[in-house]
């Protein structure tokens, strides 16, 4: 019936969500961040401007990438209540 060790037990508090406005303003910080990042000088060809612009985008990518693998899941989850 009563379980022993529920008796005198607090439920926790729920945790609460980030707000939409929250995330966006987490994801906007992150890429300012990875923007201010000043790649090395490298040598034999791997200062072209064309590699240090790729560069550039992945470092930006991969500040993002946790927010939006975050975002799938919560779409995943979404789907799944349907």
């Amino acid at each position: 019936m009563f379980g022993p060790t529920k008796i005198g037990t607090v439920k926790p508090p729920r945790k609460e969500k980030p707000t939409k406005d929250e995330k966006e303003a987490e994801l906007e910080a992150a890429v300012e961040v990875a923007k201010d990042i000043v790649p090395k000088n490298k040598t034999k060809g791997r200062s072209k401007p064309s590699k240090k612009m790729k560069k550039k985008q992945e470092i930006i990518a991969n500040a993002k990438r946790p927010f939006l693998e975050q975002q799938m899941k919560g779409d995943e989850q979404m789907a799944r209540k349907k």
